[in-house]
C-alpha cells in the first residue's frame, strides 16, 4: 500500500507540476469508496495558482487504483466544476486511468456519463485543458476531446476510442493526425509547460478580458523578410513567442496563439 502521508505518487506530482510552488490546495481529500481501508481515492482533486491567476484540477492518478473512475471520482469532478464555474476559474483535467472500476458495473458507466456532462455544461463558459500522461482511451478518450485544448506527450500518451487505433512504440500520431489533440509534447515538462502557458494566455472565464501585462515594446523593430508559417507569426508577436496549435494536423494552415501589445489573438 502507498503511504497516504507521504502522498509521494504520480498523480500528486503531476498536480504539484501545474501548479505554483505552495500555492496548491486538496479538495475532498478524505473522500473514498465505502467498506474499503485504503486511506485515499484514484481521482485527486485540488485548485491552486498558475502564474498568478486561480486554476482547478483534477487528476486520475494511476499510482491510486490504477487511476480507475467510480462514483466517487465522479461525486469529486462535479464538485471541483461547481467550484470553478461558481468563481469562474479554468479547468485542468490530467488522464491516466486504465479504465473504470469494471466491478461496479453501470455505476461505472454513469460516472463517466457524470463527468461528461460537466466539460459539456462548462464548454464556453471556463477554459478547459486535458492533458493525457499516460493512458486514455474509450469514454475517457471522449472526455479529454470534449475539452478546449487536448495536450498529449510523445511515446507517453496512449489516447484511442479503442485499443487497436495506439500501439507502437510513438502512440500518439493517432491522436495528432486525427486532431484530437491540439499539442503533442516532446517530453512530460513540456506538455505541463504548455498547459501553464494556454492558462496563462487564455481569459479566466466568458466575462474575462483576455489581456496580458507586457513590457515588450510595442515599437519595436520587427524583421519578417523571409519568414512565414509560424515563424513569421512568432515575429511579429510579444517576445517572439507564440503557442501553436494542431501542427500535425492539416499542415497547410498554421494555427495558434499570441499576444500582440498583451493582446491575446488567434
Amino acid at each position: 500500500m502507498l503511504s497516504f502521508e507521504k502522498q509521494e505518487t504520480k498523480g500528486r506530482a503531476e498536480m504539484l507540476a501545474l501548479f505554483d510552488a505552495g500555492t496548491f490546495v486538496e479538495t475532498g481529500a478524505f473522500v473514498r469508496r465505502k467498506g474499503e481501508d485504503q486511506p485515499y481515492d484514484a481521482v485527486l482533486t485540488g485548485y491552486g495558482s498558475v502564474n498568478g491567476k486561480l486554476a482547478f484540477a483534477f487528476v486520475q492518478d494511476s499510482d491510486r487504483k490504477a487511476g480507475a473512475l467510480d462514483e466517487v471520482g465522479a461525486d469529486k469532478i462535479e464538485k471541483l466544476y461547481e467550484q470553478a464555474l461558481r468563481v469562474g476559474a479554468p479547468v485542468i483535467g490530467v488522464f491516466d486511468s486504465a479504465g473504470a472500476v469494471v466491478y461496479d458495473g453501470a455505476p461505472a458507466l454513469t460516472a463517466y456519463g457524470r463527468v461528461m456532462k460537466c466539460v459539456s455544461s462548462a464548454s464556453g463558459i471556463i477554459p478547459q485543458i486535458a492533458l493525457v500522461q499516460g493512458i486514455c482511451t474509450g469514454m475517457a478518450s471522449v472526455i479529454a476531446t470534449m475539452f478546449d485544448v487536448t495536450v498529449t506527450v510523445k511515446s507517453v500518451s496512449e489516447m484511442a476510442f479503442h485499443s487497436g487505433s495506439a500501439k507502437g512504440e510513438d502512440k500518439t500520431p493517432y491522436a495528432e493526425n486525427c486532431g484530437l489533440c491540439a499539442i503533442n509534447a516532446e517530453d512530460e515538462a513540456s506538455a505541463v509547460a504548455s498547459v501553464r502557458a494556454l492558462i496563462t494566455l487564455l481569459p479566466r472565464n466568458n466575462r474575462d478580458v483576455a489581456d496580458v501585462e507586457t513590457a515588450d515594446a510595442p515599437d519595436r523593430a520587427v524583421t519578417v523578410e523571409g519568414l512565414s508559417g509560424l515563424d513569421l507569426i512568432r515575429g511579429v508577436s510579444d517576445y517572439a513567442r507564440a503557442v501553436a496549435l494542431y501542427e500535425g494536423y492539416g499542415d497547410e494552415i498554421v494555427t495558434a496563439f499570441a499576444l500582440l501589445g498583451g493582446r491575446l489573438c488567434g
